[in-house]
Order: structure tokens, then C-alpha cells, then sequence
């Protein structure tokens, strides 16, 4: 399936995607996770060990992300995403080792 992926954006594809988790992505070098989808993924997780705590981070981190998009003040507007971006490695590093959050793929997914 990658190969229609690639064939759609091109060679000269520069990105980045905004895209729903879908393994076939996997080939791009830069990916924008979908907020929808994640947002449903991390939710999927609630009754799992650390899925509770992740889900409610992951929604907070929304919110002030799109709480930020409605100033005109471009240096806050980047303040807020240097700081996004710290705060998603953390959450990253933090729930990675949990292998119960982590996204399951059918044979259809890769």
C-alpha cells in the first residue's frame, strides 16, 4: 500500500503530512499526527495501566495548543510550541517503556 501512498505524494514530497497513524506512512520522514485520531488512540488506552494518565495529557496539551492558536502574537504562538514540543518528548520518553499504550497494528496496518 506504501508504494500508492509514495505514488501520490511524489518523489519531491516535502511535507510534512498531516496523517491518521497509519503504518504505510512509515516511509516519510516527517509526520504531523492527526489530533482527531490521536485524541481517539490515547482514549482507546483509559482502562490500561498509564493509559488514564496519558489519554488526560494528551487532551490537556490540546487544548492549550489550540487555546494558543487564537492569539496574534506570533512570538507567544512560538513560545507555546517550543514548549509543546519539550512537553511531547517528555510524554514520549515518559510512556514509552508502558508497551500495553502502544498502538497495535493488524497485518492490514503494515
Amino acid at each position: 500500500m506504501w508504494k500508492e501512498v509514495k505514488e501520490v505524494t511524489g518523489n519531491d514530497f516535502h511535507g510534512p503530512p498531516i496523517v491518521d497513524g497509519w503504518k504505510v506512512y512509515s516511509y516519510l520522514t516527517i509526520l504531523q499526527r492527526c489530533w482527531a485520531h490521536l485524541n481517539r488512540e490515547v482514549d482507546a488506552f483509559k482502562s490500561l495501566g498509564k493509559g488514564k494518565e496519558l489519554s488526560e495529557e494528551i487532551h490537556s496539551m490540546f487544548k492549550k495548543l489550540k487555546k494558543s492558536l487564537e492569539s496574534e502574537d506570533i512570538d507567544q504562538r512560538r513560545s507555546v510550541k517550543v514548549e509543546f514540543d519539550r512537553s511531547m518528548d517528555d510524554i514520549v520518553k515518559r510512556y514509552d517503556p508502558h508497551g500495553e499504550l502502544h498502538k497495535r497494528t493488524s497485518p492490514l496496518n503494515t
